[in-house]
């Protein structure tokens, strides 16, 4: 039984929603406990959506403004923030914009809060959750094109905007990012911006897996460069077996990639194979496996970790410039399409 798989869907909507509601709704109460468990939660989902750790992070920092305007602000303070990654469009740098995850703001007369932001980047929902020191409520806001507002009145106030990163790829090069603005009468703040030199470059994973003795292994793997640049030298493709369907053979592979020593770690076997010459966008190497059952070691039990996989691996300087394709690490699925809780008979894959 053979099917392949490259990873999981990716792809992003672009643009966003554009909703205008010019009355805002009657707040609805929610405990801050309920609340702070719910985004604990969506914020961990955001920060591992695209793939290795480094695209989605928090960033937090204090800055204070000026007592101005017709709606006087004492302080104004954005506290944590997502952060959404994207290329310019001739994809010759990468982009880093923040969007707040609260916001605090003392007001001494009372309008709105609004807030300016790039919808091709980030995802708003129709309430902002405000604490006024009674516990939360859940205020729908205003909405126009790349803006959210609220009316705000006089006292102290901690919102919460309920926003998430968009999946971009692979429409991830966008013209003009707008970074986020807080905006309060005649103050404001900005969200963090950022943007450095990159030669972008991706990669997909695509998996042929196969089944020996009741377990499941790549029989085929390929890398396939999506460009604009070519995957850089050093790249490793890790597959990760349990040792129960070792030793894997390379019966085929293409010059461009070095097959390095086998590594045994428990009861996985680990196979790098490194790439040693550019791979240009379009193109694909592929190593072909095959298995038998001498020297096999059957664990006692079996647990996620012990799952086949297989994923790439890149350094630091080749990660700033990497686009997130969302398949860089792929593995066997059940076949309802849930990952596999051991080694067991593949009936899926993805």
């Amino acid at each position: 039984m053979e099917e392949e798989t490259d990873g999981r869907t990716s792809g992003g909507q672009m643009g966003g929603r554009n909703m205008t509601n010019p009355q805002a709704a009657r707040p609805t109460s929610v405990s801050r406990r309920s609340f702070l468990f719910g985004t604990g939660s969506g914020a961990a989902l955001l920060y591992a959506s695209l793939g290795p750790a480094d695209i989605a992070t928090a960033q937090a920092g204090r800055i204070a403004s000026p007592v101005d305007g017709e709606l006087a602000v004492n302080e104004l303070t954005i506290e944590g923030a997502l952060t959404a990654r994207c290329f310019s469009s001739d994809w010759s740098s990468t982009i880093e914009l923040d969007f707040p995850l609260s916001i605090e703001a003392t007001i001494t007369q009372s309008g709105d809060l609004g807030i300016s932001f790039d919808e091709r980047l980030f995802d708003l929902q129709a309430s902002i959750a405000v604490d006024s020191g009674k516990g939360l409520t859940l205020q729908e806001a205003r909405r126009g094109a790349g803006t959210v507002s609220i009316p705000l009145p006089r006292g102290k106030h901690v919102l919460y905007p309920q926003a998430s990163v968009r999946s971009l790829f692979p429409s991830d090069n966008i013209a003009a990012p707008v970074g986020t603005v807080v905006r309060a009468g005649n103050s404001e703040e900005l969200g963090r911006r950022t943007e450095v030199g990159a030669t972008a470059w991706g990669a997909e994973l695509r998996v042929v897996w196969d089944v020996v003795g009741g377990y499941s292994y790549p029989a085929s793997v390929s890398i396939v460069s999506v460009g604009p640049s070519p995957v850089p030298v050093g790249t490793v493709v890790l597959a990760r077996v349990p040792r129960t369907i070792r030793p894997l053979l390379i019966s085929d592979s293409d010059d461009s990639l070095a097959i390095q020593p086998l590594r045994v770690d428990g009861d996985l076997s680990h196979y790098p194979i490194a790439l040693v010459a550019p791979l240009p966008a379009g193109e694909k190497l592929t190593v072909q496996f095959t298995s038998g059952q001498e020297g096999a070691v059957v664990p006692s039990s079996y647990w996620l970790t012990h799952v086949p996989q297989v994923s790439t691996q890149f350094d630091d300087a080749s990660r700033q410039s990497a686009r997130d394709t969302g398949k860089y690490s792929v593995a066997p699925v059940t076949a309802s399409g849930s990952s596999l809780t051991n080694a067991s008979t593949l009936g899926g894959s993805r």
